[in-house]
């Protein structure tokens, strides 16, 4: 026996809960409505495709959209609002925007509860509902996979329907082949003030029968002696509808109407002969690949054997969460939980976690010189970096600023928790500081240079002539010799350092100068 639903806030909750719980039914579906924001679209479908010749049937006058503006969740409630505006979509104008909401869930056989306010106003005509899953309606949830029989023959349950032009009256009605449309297959009852408090509307269905009721009291039951295709097209899956409809058989809109909502507080599908909680599943979650800082955002695939929609978090600050898109934040290691909390079938899930790298970007350096014996290298990562000198790690080398003091490869990486950056471009440095010196006199004339220069004092054949910046990039120099005296046009050259390497003879010369556009 089912225990009774008072519309009291406290009490029913008691109520729905014992129904639950009892060995009648188990909670196999439902919508809490938590959150804020849009609806829950692993719960819900927004349908929105005009039907062909661009209205909807009864001659309603709204346009269906998939908009926070006529559906959201917040504070615990659906609102499906209906408003009063000029909307274009598909092609066609109407007047008047609303919500019209399929379930991703269907079932056969079962008790299902909606608590709900309606919208107030004539013309309005909010409708809970259900359909038949294999109905061939385009747009629909089911249509492209399953759609394969024609309305009424597919079979349509009206929960409940309130139109604003006969305040009060709750519909309860079905149309089937035997009879649709002005159906004769339907009951009302008179329910206090509809617009203003919550009640509960629900339907218990079996292999024999169709109750309707408000407030669990019984004010219809659809029981048709000869049960074949025409009377009971009810032994196949159906899923529910939640719409508000404008005008047409819902009787002229008020010209002053602007706008109203229905608000649901919970959906909820019971069934008999389900397991109790407690049916263990597990999650599948993919181990997630190394990023850079810097990727786009990336899709999470974890899976329940449920079948459940599986939901995301992570207490690291490297990355954040929205549904099933993560967003990276910064390098460094980030974790991220995968859970599914289970319902009235299926037990918790233990969480699964998965954890990867957000490795820094390459870094880069510059260079500056400080003397003629050292230089000063810095990273471009203000953290995490270590400093290589001819491929070996530098022991002090683990500041953002390096002092170069000896000649050779220099290269930085990035480290960020563990995660590692590849290395920064190789960048040699000559010391003139660490150079043999001549045993002969060379003069270097001007230096700083400009346009040219003029070399004194080498005295042989000139061969091995190499100019080099303080990278190690070699640049073309072509000396002339003039008597005594070696030339070279240095026009072409950037401002900066150079070593000149030169060979008089059998002596190597190397000679620092520098450039300077005066």
């Amino acid at each position: 026996m089912l225990v009774r639903i008072f519309t009291l806030f406290g009490l029913l909750i008691l109520a729905t809960a014992s129904l639950a719980q009892s060995g009648d039914y188990t909670l196999v579906w439902s919508d809490e409505f938590s959150g804020t924001g849009p609806i829950a679209t692993d719960l819900w479908f927004h349908q929105t495709q005009l039907p062909a010749g661009g209205s909807w049937y009864n001659n309603e006058q709204q346009h269906y959209t998939n908009r926070i503006e006529n559906s959201s969740v917040a504070n615990g409630f659906l609102k499906i609002v209906a408003k009063k505006e000029n909307f274009t979509d598909q092609g066609f104008a109407k007047q008047y925007t609303s919500a019209r909401l399929n379930s991703k869930f269907a079932f056969t056989y079962g008790r299902v509860d909606v608590r709900a306010k309606l919208p107030t106003g004539a013309g309005t005509w909010p409708a809970i509902w259900m359909l038949g899953k294999n109905t061939k309606e385009p747009g629909g949830y089911f249509y492209n996979q399953f759609g394969t029989t024609d309305w009424p023959a597919s079979g349509e349950v009206d929960i409940m329907e309130h139109w604003g032009n006969n305040p009060n009256v709750i519909h309860g009605s079905l149309h089937t082949p035997s009879s649709f449309g002005s159906t004769i297959n339907t009951k009302t009852i008179t329910v206090s003030q509809v617009s203003a408090t919550f009640h509960v509307y629900s339907i218990i269905w079996d292999e024999t029968k169709i109750q309707f009721l408000v407030d669990d009291v019984a004010f219809y039951t659809y029981s048709p002696t000869v049960k074949n295709a025409s009377t009971w097209p009810f032994d196949k899956p159906q899923y529910l509808l939640l719409n508000i409809a404008m005008g047409g058989i819902g009787g002229a809109i008020d010209p002053a109407f602007t706008e109203s909502s229905m608000e649901i507080d919970y959906v909820r599908v019971y069934q008999k002969g389900v397991p109790p909680p407690g049916n263990s599943q597990t999650i599948t979650f993919p181990a997630i690949a190394n990023k850079k800082s810097g990727d786009a955002p990336f899709l999470l695939t974890a899976t329940a054997s449920s079948n459940l929609p599986v939901v995301y978090s992570t207490v690291s600050d490297k990355v954040s969460v929205s549904g099933s898109t993560v967003t990276i934040v910064t390098a460094g290691r980030a974790v991220i939980k995968a859970n599914q909390p289970g319902n009235g079938t299926f037990s918790p899930a233990p969480e699964v976690t998965q954890s990867f790298c957000i490795n820094p970007p390459k870094p880069t350096i510059s260079i500056t010189e400080i003397n003629s014996g050292a230089y000063s290298l810095t990273s471009s990562a203000s953290e995490g970096n270590k400093w290589f000198l001819n491929g070996a790690a530098i022991p002090s080398g683990i500041n953002t600023i390096l002092l170069a003091t000896a000649a050779g490869i220099y290269k930085v990486q990035v480290t960020i928790d563990d995660c590692t950056s590849d290395f920064s471009d190789e960048t040699p440095i000559i010391v003139t500081g660490d150079l043999p010196a001549s045993r002969h006199s060379v003069n270097l004339y001007p230096n700083p240079i400009d346009n040219y220069l003029e070399l004194s004092g080498i005295t042989g054949e000139l061969s091995d002539i190499q100019l080099v910046d303080l990278t190690g990039r070699k640049n073309t120099i072509e000396l002339e010799r003039q008597n005594d005296v070696v030339y070279a046009n240095t026009q072409h050259l950037p401002q900066g350092i150079y070593l000149l390497q030169v060979r008089d003879g059998k002596v190597l010369h190397r000679i620092k100068l520098i450039k300077k556009n005066y």
